[in-house]
């Protein structure tokens, strides 16, 4: 997966399948804010285009 997104870790169950296949962790190489105009809209607390806090609730470490 390139780049995460709210809607996308909702729609498809990323996170379930995070679980089912032993993933138990994410590193972003995303800068906050950075592109800002492609893709998905970015969230306004994080400023990626996810909510790395999904993650973290759900035992898959961000880093």
């Amino acid at each position: 997966m390139s780049r995460p997104s709210t809607q996308i870790i909702e729609k498809y169950g990323i996170i379930e399948q995070f679980k089912r296949h032993n993933i138990s962790s994410i590193i972003n190489l995303q800068r906050p804010g950075e592109h800002a105009s492609c893709g998905p809209p970015l969230d306004k607390e994080s400023l990626f285009t996810y909510k790395p806090q999904l993650f973290m609730d759900n035992d898959v470490f961000f880093y």
